[in-house]
């Protein structure tokens, strides 16, 4: 009797289990809830019902791509059966085209995605995403094109649309504001006014771009805005510091406070009061205020504007601060540190090839050889060694084809070197050998001048070691010492690059 009492138990356990184990599926599939909770082979099942009551149900295809990564012949046979039950359904094809990443292959489901559903934002990004690592601008922006013609109310795509076109194109600037004027309150359109703000090289206009963000989309409203905040506040510490005064007590106004801006506030008010110390010849005052100034994390603050002050109120108390200024441009090699080390040199009667001269003599004292290299060219198909190029400067960065941050850069690096094309050599170390096939294309279809180099695993790369990142800078002299590193060029900041490359190209040997 007790042996048949312990079976009626494990049975009705057990009935109970899987009627647990069905509820928790049945509640995932309405939910996505308790997914994590299952083995595989339920949550496998779980997925599967979602997709079956919802196949335009994005997240439930994400997650069953990434339980499933690897096993090619289940994700196919079942992506082939989903798109025959749901032939009108265009999540289907755009996401088994995700398992063919950067193949033909993937182009021709998302084809097949749009054909169907030609509101697919994302199969219209991603074909546009191919096409641009590609080196194909044109498909890059008919495809994007294609996506706002089918999706003429979307901020989205009209975003990715207008902001395919570079900085060079004419017709980019005005594609930035007709997205503001169409979709004015969208979080696009404020990324759009960031964009302005960034790329106008007067300060008025910066300033004016700005103040459209504050007057219409304070940051409760979108995060793109907050981070334009800073981005306005960290500007105007080097333009006017007292214009942050009104920027900070507006922003004090609202309810929503991501950062602690009475503390800005604070800090603004110190550097106001250091600066009238300063024009009134009072360097000690000064100082004794700038060195409480702690500008808090989340503040991206120029690196040279703490020191710059502190330089200027050490000359309004001595006339000995050239040699400091000098040790600040090594350490922060801009411009507005040069022309307030220009100002002084004057003092020491000295003109700017003197300055020049006495930069690079500081800045070789302690510099090391580069650590020496021998890599794989693509263009000419035999190896590059780094010693071969002394007696020219050599700029050298890290890169790979599809890194965005790295594309963005290369045109202010041509820009730049235009003008030094006998002197410096502009080599681009490829840190990415699944990308091989992309460098020459890249190269031929935008036209860049730098000598595509091949990365060599595990080799040792001492003083031009980049960490494994890219972008990563560095310029050598034409002795072959590394001067300058960690350096990064857009827009706002070519003239930094060209003053370095002066100092180098004139006074190095």
């Amino acid at each position: 009797m007790k042996l048949l009492q312990g079976i009626a138990l494990i049975l009705m356990m057990l009935v109970f289990s899987k009627c647990k184990t069905n509820a928790v599926i049945t509640n995932v599939a309405n939910t996505h809830q308790d997914l994590d909770t299952l083995p595989k082979e339920l949550q496998n099942s779980a997925l599967k019902k979602i997709i079956n009551r919802n196949p335009t149900d994005n997240w439930a295809f994400y997650r069953f791509n990434l339980l499933n990564g690897g096993d090619t012949i289940m994700l196919n046979n079942q992506y082939k059966a989903w798109m025959r039950k749901f032939p009108k359904v265009g999540e289907i094809p755009l996401n088994f085209s995700y398992l063919f990443e950067g193949s033909g292959k993937q182009d021709l489901y998302l084809k097949q995605a749009v054909k169907i559903n030609p509101k697919l934002i994302k199969g219209w990004a991603s074909l546009s995403l191919n096409a641009y690592f590609n080196n194909d601008s044109e498909a890059e922006k008919y495809y994007l094109k294609k996506g706002v013609d089918a999706n003429p109310e979307n901020a989205e795509i009209f975003y990715r649309y207008v902001t395919s076109f570079s900085e060079q194109d004419k017709d980019y600037e005005q594609g930035l504001l007709q997205l503001i004027e169409k979709f004015p309150n969208s979080e696009f359109a404020v990324k759009t006014l960031n964009i302005l703000a960034n790329y106008s090289k007067k300060s008025e206009d910066k300033i004016m771009y700005y103040e459209r963000i504050k007057q219409i989309y304070f940051p409760q409203k979108f995060n793109q805005a907050t981070d334009a905040m800073l981005s306005y506040y960290s500007f105007l510490l080097e333009y006017d510091v007292e214009r942050t005064l009104p920027l900070l007590n507006d922003l004090l106004k609202l309810k929503f406070r991501p950062y602690d801006w009475n503390l800005l506030l604070d800090e603004s008010k110190k550097i106001l009061c250091a600066q009238n110390y300063i024009k009134q010849q009072k360097g000690k005052e000064a100082l004794t205020i700038l060195n409480t100034l702690h500008f808090p994390y989340f503040v991206n603050h120029p690196r040279h504007f703490l020191p710059l002050l502190k330089a200027q109120a050490s000359a309004a108390t001595t006339d000995d601060v050239y040699d400091d200024l000098i040790d600040l441009y090594c350490k922060n090699p801009t411009v507005s540190v040069y022309s307030e080390l220009l100002k002084y040199s004057f003092k020491q009667e000295k003109d700017s090839s003197d300055v020049n001269e006495d930069i690079y003599k500081f800045l070789s004292k302690n510099a090391k050889q580069a650590t020496p290299f021998k890599l794989y060219n693509y263009q000419s198909r035999d190896s590059l060694v780094l010693a071969s190029m002394k007696g020219s400067v050599v700029l050298l960065t890290y890169w790979f084809p599809k890194c965005s941050p790295c594309r963005a850069e290369f045109p202010h690096f041509e820009n730049v070197l235009s003008k030094y094309l006998s002197s410096v050599k502009y080599v681009a170390i490829n840190i990415e050998p699944k990308e091989a096939d992309l460098v020459l294309p890249m190269m031929k279809a935008e036209k860049y001048s730098f000598i595509p180099l091949k990365e060599k695993r595990f080799r040792e790369k001492g003083n031009l070691d980049n960490m494994g990142f890219a972008p990563a800078n560095f310029l050598v002299d034409k002795s072959g010492k590394l001067i300058f590193s960690d350096f990064r060029v857009d827009g706002s900041n070519e003239a930094d690059l060209k003053l370095m490359l002066d100092i180098l190209t004139t006074i190095s040997k």
